[in-house]
């Protein structure tokens, strides 16, 4: 009887996972693509997290979520982090192959919707800009801005990659096509190069399984070289005006946000990343919850660099280098609403609570 109990309870709860995952993509279409942002949807949403815990067989790694918890009393802006470590929790329980089809299937809903929305004149699809370093006519598909329209997709190809892509090449074509449509659409080069950067990488997959070592080095250097960078050229970017250029002028926004923060912001975060304009995932990180969330990433990463094999690397070298390429300009780690994009986050738990990375 107690085994049938259980075995209820488990289906029931990976049930639960599964509609945890189209929910949220449902509040994404609310609030991103028909800009209704609605009370009752953010309380839900932390209602479905809370009552989709085992709390009969919680995991030592549910208490990380307690000094979390803290840090969004002192910081509003940690509500997000929060909301990602523990839907990351939650969904973790199902397998690698249930959430990319879920996750696909839920984009693909998504996507539909939207293109019902255009089509009745409910949303509109077009957003130009002209400005000195920017002057290019974009498309947003109803997302109010193309890059969110982009990095949607970005987030879809991911999982397709991930779901397909590892295993035939004929999906990398897919992959390539469906990336030169949304960059002739929305004019998202950071998008596109991440693509390019995905497929390319991939076609040489067999070449990072020669020097493991090597490889394994630079993943784990990558991001700290990256992160250094994004602080150097943000704090002096007056004299490099062709990485400003190369940034879109990002970097002068990063930089004010910079000048904002004291000592403490960066112990905690500060709420000032959702009122200044940031895309950088590597600062939304830091400065939405602070140290611990920043840290936890880092050490999730380095275990998920560490217990990759030969065979792996050819399939994570493409998608880290993709994913970190993104990360530099869009919020890809912390845009928990693109849910899609929360697979690296599924990723990297799921390898710390296995043995090995569930792949293949």
């Amino acid at each position: 009887m107690d085994k049938f109990v259980q075995k209820y309870y488990s289906v029931a709860t990976d049930k639960y996972a599964i509609l945890l995952v189209y929910f949220i993509h449902f509040k994404f279409f609310l609030q991103i693509v028909l800009d209704i942002e609605s009370v009752i949807m953010n309380v839900l949403l932390y209602v479905f997290l809370l009552l989709g815990i085992d709390y009969k067989r919680v995991k030592y790694s549910f208490l990380i979520l307690i000094p979390i918890l803290g840090v969004c009393i002192l910081n509003v802006a940690a509500r997000n982090i929060f909301v990602i470590l523990l839907s990351t929790y939650i969904v973790s329980q199902l397998s690698l192959k249930t959430i990319l089809f879920h996750n696909l299937s839920a984009q693909l809903i998504i996507f539909f919707l939207s293109s019902i929305c255009l089509f009745f004149g409910i949303t509109t699809s077009e957003l130009f800009q002209q400005t000195v370093l920017d002057m290019r006519i974009r498309y947003d598909y109803g997302m109010g801005n193309p890059n969110t329209f982009a990095l949607f997709i970005y987030s879809f190809i991911i999982n397709l990659y991930l779901y397909k892509g590892i295993y035939y090449k004929k999906y990398l074509f897919i992959i390539g096509m469906i990336a030169w449509m949304v960059f002739s659409y929305t004019g998202s080069r950071t998008f596109f190069m991440s693509v390019l950067i995905l497929l390319i990488f991939r076609v040489l997959g067999k070449l990072w399984a020669r020097y493991p070592l090597i490889l394994k080095f630079l993943l784990i250097t990558t991001p700290i070289l990256i992160f250094s960078a994004v602080f150097y050229f943000s704090q002096n970017y007056i004299s490099y005006p062709e990485v400003n250029l190369l940034f879109s002028g990002r970097l002068d926004l990063y930089n004010k946000l910079l000048s904002l923060v004291g000592y403490f912001d960066y112990l905690i975060g500060t709420d000032l990343i959702n009122t200044e304009t940031i895309d950088s995932s590597f600062l939304h990180l830091l400065f939405e919850g602070g140290v611990i969330p920043f840290s936890l990433f880092v050490l999730l990463y380095f275990n998920f660099i560490r217990k990759a094999d030969k065979n792996q690397l050819s399939a994570i070298v493409p998608l880290m280098a993709s994913v970190f390429t993104v990360a530099l300009t869009e919020s890809v780690l912390t845009f928990v609403l693109i849910f899609g994009n929360m697979i690296i986050w599924i990723l990297l738990y799921k390898t710390y609570l296995n043995k090995r990375i569930p792949l293949y």
